[in-house]
């Protein structure tokens, strides 16, 4: 009887062994498997690490600021960059181009170049004056250069009369470059002025 229980103990001993081996290998794959990462959907907006750069790279560039496209604008032109003008003054003379009369179509007429010297400054009597013409629509020049010849010198002012004849009716323009000289006692000034003045033909 004694040795009936004995080997009935032994073999619910083994019985037990093999359940708690079984319920060990279980729990033991259980665990590893919530170890394993998930695998993750790749998101079509995240480039692959190696691909990064290359995508910053070619992202167009952002619009800049208003301000800074303002300031990569061209500057608009000074208005006294290249503008004919009628009269100049600076520290050793005063120059205009002034109207003389009225005009009419097919009738001569002229304008005037007015030179006045500053003091010390007197105009120089020995310089070639001249004026030289630009074209002008609806006008007629005898000469498209008006010489020395046409100047009448006084000590402190120089005149020159600028003749043309008008072919067309309406507002015209008189333009050219005025060559002349100032001095004082002891230097001579050089000088060549951009002139135009507007006539009105009737």
């Amino acid at each position: 009887m004694s040795g009936s229980l004995a080997k009935n103990e032994r073999s619910r001993g083994g019985a037990l062994l093999v359940l708690g081996l079984s319920v060990s290998l279980s729990l033991g794959s259980l665990i590893g498997c919530s170890k394993e990462s998930k695998p993750i959907a790749e998101d079509p907006k995240v480039p692959p690490s190696g691909e990064s750069a290359e995508v910053e790279a070619s992202k167009p560039e952002a619009p800049r600021a208003a301000s800074d496209a303002k300031a990569a604008e061209p500057a608009a032109p000074a208005a006294a960059a290249g503008e004919l003008k009628s009269k100049v003054s600076e520290d050793s003379y005063d120059l205009k181009l002034e109207p003389s009369g009225t005009y009419k179509v097919g009738t001569d007429g002229a304008v005037q170049i007015v030179l006045d010297a500053k003091a010390p400054f007197k105009v120089n009597q020995e310089y070639p004056y001249s004026f030289s013409l630009n074209e002008a629509p609806g006008v007629k020049f005898a000469s498209m250069k008006v010489t020395g010849d046409a100047v009448k010198l006084e000590q402190k002012r120089a005149t020159m009369n600028v003749p043309f004849t008008p072919s067309e009716a309406g507002q015209r323009t008189i333009s050219g470059t005025f060559k002349f000289s100032v001095c004082t006692d002891e230097q001579c000034l050089i000088k060549k002025q951009e002139l135009a003045l507007a006539v009105t033909v009737q």
